[in-house]
């Protein structure tokens, strides 16, 4: 899968977004999904501490390598969909920080 087919998909969730909270104006919007960011990773975390076996018995019988999957998707998902509507270009933000990242002496 591309970055184009994900933004394609990430343009449309914004619609149903937009749609959907048709009564918020911009300011609510992004403090919204601020907080689903929030909730995303902490879901990840979760599942994170699932596979390490620090959760309790009940959680651990539900072990699902999927769900580990399906969280790291959503975290991203919110956070491409929050980039997309203050208009950066991810592709062209993934390139400059893995430039940015090339050059660090992790030596010292």
């Amino acid at each position: 899968m591309e970055i184009r087919e994900i933004n394609q998909f990430i343009e449309k969730e914004i619609k149903k977004l937009e749609k959907h909270y048709n009564d918020k104006d911009d300011k609510e919007l992004t403090m919204a999904m601020g907080f689903k960011v929030v909730e995303e990773l902490g879901e990840l975390f979760e599942e994170l501490l699932k596979h390490k076996g620090y959760q309790r018995k009940s959680k651990l019988d539900n072990l699902n390598e999927k769900d580990l999957k399906k969280e790291f998707a959503d975290v991203i998902f919110i956070v491409l969909t929050i980039a997309k509507r203050f208009g950066v270009d991810i592709e062209e933000a993934i390139k400059i920080k893995m430039e940015e990242m090339k050059k660090r002496d992790y030596s010292e």
